[in-house]
């Protein structure tokens, strides 16, 4: 372009396109038994950082790889975030970001109480109850037995087999994700 008598004149501009990252946290089970995850993003490009939060701290042992495990201080939920950033030669940057949630449950210790010997066909099961809001269920080995309520710690069972039972409880929690047991030995001795 000319201006009278000025001199031509032009500029150069360079444009550097970044691609952005397609970042995938990978997978992870949604309900966990313990407080601590394995996480394993699926790597697109760049450089990649996992966060999180919940009711508690989160400490993960490499928080700049893809894969990583994750140890929690409280039950709860949590939500895991994977950030992929590329990163061009002039410092600007192009990111993107994944989640996912995973449900940390308390290991149940499943306790059916203390051997014993007891008169008659009946007994009153000493089982205990290790988390709140856990669900129970009372077995007898053999499948000789009945309970009152095979649903609580403290259920009554019923034999028709006399001398040794076997009577094992289950403790679950989170439907089943979660499970304990634990068998106690009862003695029924016939009535004269």
């Amino acid at each position: 372009e000319t201006n009278g008598s000025c001199p031509a004149s032009k500029d150069t501009v360079s444009i550097t396109y970044l691609e952005t990252p397609s970042t995938n946290a990978g997978t992870a089970p949604a309900e966990v038994c313990g407080k601590s995850v394995q996480l394993n993003a699926i790597p697109s490009l760049g450089s990649g950082v996992w966060t999180g939060n919940g009711p508690g701290a989160i400490t993960f042992s490499t928080p700049l790889s893809a894969g990583t495990s994750a140890q929690v201080s409280a039950f709860g939920k949590y939500t895991f975030y994977r950030t992929e950033t590329n990163t061009g030669p002039n410092g600007v940057s192009c990111s993107d970001i994944d989640s996912l949630s995973v449900e940390f449950f308390s290991q149940p210790d499943a306790n059916a109480g203390l051997d014993q010997t007891v008169c008659g066909a009946s007994v009153l099961l000493n089982g205990k109850q290790s988390v709140m809001g856990s669900s129970i269920l009372w077995t007898h080995i053999g499948n000789t037995a009945s309970f009152n309520d095979a649903t609580i710690a403290g259920a009554t069972a019923n034999t028709n087999v006399y001398g040794s039972n076997q009577y094992v409880i289950t403790e679950s929690v989170a439907g089943g994700t979660c499970i304990d047991r634990d068998t106690v030995m009862i003695f029924h001795v016939q009535q004269p």
